[in-house]
């Protein structure tokens, strides 16, 4: 990590803080005030089944999302290429600006909506999830904002991995849904191809965020939003 500029480490000390005074600061609260920290075109925080918050003013075609979606795994930065340890990665780091446009990723996915940079990180959160932020902009990212990324990295995954009762987890929805349709935990294990043993783990993490002690219970709270 390079070294910040002392106006940089007082943004990031401002930042930690306020994510920190919130007991459960909402997944579009930490994205909007990242924006701050890092401006932006473009903002996502995802976990393994969609986006929680997004943020920016950029519109994406319909053609440019199905772009996107065909090329992915050209890219340096896509989800599936880069790991927590890897820290903040961004293709202008990875890829030269020739590099970059040589890619069909870029030509049909980037370039017809302005963007020249993409920014990413995956959190060490409890695994299976998967959770993280991309950021997209129409200038290179900068080592400095990768570095503040990388710093409020353990905090950002605290957040995610809060075991408050604040939100589930995807994977625990997941479970859930199957446990409300009157599934067992061997029945939901075969569908999501995990042993009993796992979901009996999820179970426990649900019961301790929701503090309740059976199934019924845990159905009757996400049934009724408290999740």
């Amino acid at each position: 990590m390079g070294r910040l500029a002392a106006a940089d480490v007082h943004r990031l000390l401002e930042l930690s803080y306020d994510l920190g005074a919130s007991e459960a600061p909402s997944p579009q609260f930490v994205l909007d005030r990242l924006v701050e920290l890092i401006p932006c075109a473009n903002a996502v925080q995802f976990d393994r089944e969609r986006a929680v918050a997004c943020a920016g003013h950029v519109w994406f075609p319909p053609a440019v999302n199905e772009a996107a979606a065909v090329f992915a795994l050209q890219r340096p930065t896509a989800a599936e290429r880069v790991s927590p340890s890897d820290g903040a990665v961004s293709l202008s780091a990875r890829l030269t600006p020739a590099q970059l446009h040589r890619l069909d990723f870029y030509q049909e996915a980037m370039k017809p909506i302005g963007i020249e940079d993409e920014l990413m990180i995956l959190l060490p959160v409890d695994p299976p999830e998967v959770a993280g932020f991309s950021f997209l902009r129409e200038r290179p990212f900068t080592s400095d904002e990768r570095t503040m990324l990388e710093l409020l990295a353990p905090q950002l995954a605290r957040l995610a991995n809060r075991r408050d009762g604040a939100l589930l987890t995807a994977r625990e929805r997941e479970i859930m849904r199957w446990v409300a349709q009157g599934k067992t935990n061997k029945e939901i294990a075969l569908i999501l191809g995990v042993q009993p043993g796992t979901v009996r783990k999820h179970l426990e993490h649900v019961f301790e965020k929701l503090d309740v002690h059976t199934r019924t219970a845990a159905v009757a709270k996400t049934a009724n939003g408290d999740a």
